[in-house]
């Protein structure tokens, strides 16, 4: 996992928060290996070598922008090292009208990365956002995973 340049992230984001028509927000589960154990598909979503416990629409311009933006802050003020553990609990899918983008992020060894069609852009974040991410979670009645 090569890391990119935090300025081409935070543009990828930056760009993504502008043109954003739907954001979706998934609740990840670290503990399922999807690429190692049979997984009760009705259950749980595949979501780039990882499953869902749970996915929700945001709604409102106003939440999805203060969402985002907590996340573009959090990676501008990521720290230079992180540990190499990639549990990932928080997922997002923003829609614009060309697409998609992906965004996976692990608070635990502070690092995510971003999956744009092919190309995968990892980053290093700060904690900042977990609590707005959290924050959303609990509003739309996801359940997040120990």
């Amino acid at each position: 996992m090569d890391m990119v340049n935090t300025a081409e992230v935070l543009a990828r984001l930056q760009r993504a928060a502008k043109e954003v028509r739907i954001l979706e927000v998934w609740s990840l589960d670290p503990s399922v290996d999807s690429r190692k154990e049979k997984v009760k598909k009705s259950a749980l979503y595949p979501f780039h070598d990882n499953y869902s416990i749970g996915r929700a629409e945001l709604q409102g311009d106003e939440a999805i922008h203060k969402l985002l933006l907590s996340i573009i802050r959090s990676i501008a003020n990521g720290p230079d090292t992180n540990d190499l553990c990639f549990d990932p609990r928080h997922g997002l899918r923003i829609y614009d009208q060309k697409g998609f983008i992906d965004v996976v992020v692990c608070y635990e060894c502070l690092q995510g990365v971003i999956y744009d069609g092919k190309n995968e852009m990892w980053f290093r974040t700060s904690a900042d956002a977990q609590a707005d991410f959290d924050a959303v979670f609990a509003q739309l009645g996801l359940k997040k995973a120990n």
